[in-house]
Formats: C-alpha cells, sequence, structure tokens
C-alpha cells in the first residue's frame, strides 16, 4: 500500500478501494492517498491526476466508503476527497449520480463538529458547482435542516460552511424552501 502511493499508482490505488477482500482501514488509507495526491498544487497534474482517478471508477468506490464507514474522521476524510472531484460538473454529476448526497447529509447531521463543517463544506462545493437541478437534489436529500442547524451549534467553520451553502441554495430556485426551513434568523 505505502509503495503504491510513494510510486503515485493511481489505478493500484483505486484498485484497493474496490479489492473485496482488502480491510476498512486500508480502503480508507487508499483514499487518503488519493485525496494527497489529488490535492497537487501544480493545476496540470491536478487536472490529470483527476481525469486518472475519474477513469479508473473511483468515484462510486469512494461513495462506497462513505456508506460503508462508522468512524466520522474517515468519511469526513472521504467525503473531502469527493469535494476535490466534484470541482469538475461531469464528476459532480456521477458523484450525485453514485449516492453521496445522502451520505452527506447523514455526515452533517453527526455528532463530530469536525465531520459536520466538512460535509458542509463539501455541499457547498457541490451547489457552488451546479445546475439547479443538484441543488434540488441535496435539498431532496435533507440538507436544509442540519444546515441551518449547523448554523446555530456548529464549529466557526463549520456555521461559516452551512452559510455559504445555504446563501448558495438561496440563490437557486429553491429560495423559498430555504427560507420555510427557518435559515433567515440564523444568518
Amino acid at each position: 500500500m505505502a509503495q503504491l502511493w510513494q510510486d503515485g499508482d493511481l489505478h493500484g490505488l483505486v484498485r484497493v478501494l474496490g479489492d473485496t477482500s482488502t480491510e476498512y482501514d486500508t480502503k480508507m488509507d487508499a483514499a487518503g492517498a488519493l485525496g494527497n495526491l489529488m490535492g497537487a498544487d501544480d493545476d496540470d497534474d491536478y487536472l490529470d491526476i483527476v481525469a486518472v482517478v475519474v477513469a479508473a471508477g473511483a468515484i462510486p468506490l469512494l461513495v462506497e466508503l462513505l456508506r460503508g464507514g462508522s468512524n466520522q474522521l474517515s468519511r469526513s476524510e472521504i467525503a473531502a476527497t469527493l469535494e476535490t472531484l466534484a470541482f469538475d460538473n461531469d464528476n459532480l454529476a456521477a458523484v450525485v449520480a453514485a449516492g453521496a448526497l445522502p451520505q452527506l447529509v447523514e455526515l452533517l447531521r453527526g455528532s463530530w463538529g469536525e465531520g459536520r463543517a466538512k460535509a458542509a463544506r463539501t455541499l457547498t462545493i457541490f451547489v457552488g458547482g451546479c445546475n439547479n437541478d443538484i441543488a434540488a437534489a441535496v435539498v431532496a436529500a435533507g440538507a436544509l435542516l442540519p444546515l441551518v442547524e449547523l448554523l446555530s451549534v456548529g464549529s466557526d467553520m463549520g456555521r461559516a460552511n452551512a452559510a455559504v451553502a445555504l446563501t448558495m441554495l438561496s440563490s437557486r430556485t429553491i429560495k423559498a424552501a430555504v427560507v420555510a426551513t427557518g435559515a433567515i434568523l440564523p444568518l
């Protein structure tokens, strides 16, 4: 596993994600390595790495890890990796189609502050680069109420991320739903 990461073997790391005989923690390490490799400072490298990761089939495997884990730290790291992939609209649509939204909302409802903040940030990226259909899917997944709650009881970062997500949602055609959820008073 460490050798795959050091070599930058993106296909090998994605294979680890999908290997049914691999333990969950090892899969999380592979997901973390992918996230680190995609976090390259060079924009050209970033785009190339993301393209290889997506072509290798990582999106549904990452969403499955997000679905299968009980550790909120691990799940929040997966959310951050999906966020990195979602900067591209086609990838964002694939992440949503793979079923990430209900899992992100579940993480948003969790008890761990940093996990909630990361989930809110990921939803912010999803909403910021999306069309109205994806914004409506975020609402349909049940994100509004946990985002509003995070405004009142979240960490500083969680509150900031929730405020940005709600602002972006209210600029879409779903403004009435944001207002009806009670977002105005905490903002």
